[in-house]
């Protein structure tokens, strides 16, 4: 059995070093690629940021670190 593990309001996962962080709408690459994931199954690319994606970028990155921190 499992220890209970620290709860986070997103999912994240890794295959050969690709890492991402997907939120239940943005996904966001360890690469800096982040993509509008709100009409499942297309995914869209942020090409250019606006204010809105600016800051979910920003979360997501934060969301990065705490789990590099853990």
């Amino acid at each position: 059995q499992g220890n209970e593990g620290k709860q986070h309001p997103y999912t994240h996962g890794a295959v050969r070093e690709k890492a991402a962080i997907y939120d239940g709408q943005w996904r966001l690459k360890k690469n800096g690629e982040l993509y509008d994931a709100r009409n499942l199954p297309k995914e869209v690319l942020i090409k250019n940021d606006t204010e809105e994606t600016k800051a979910v970028r920003t979360r997501l990155e934060q969301a990065f670190k705490s789990l590099d921190s853990e």
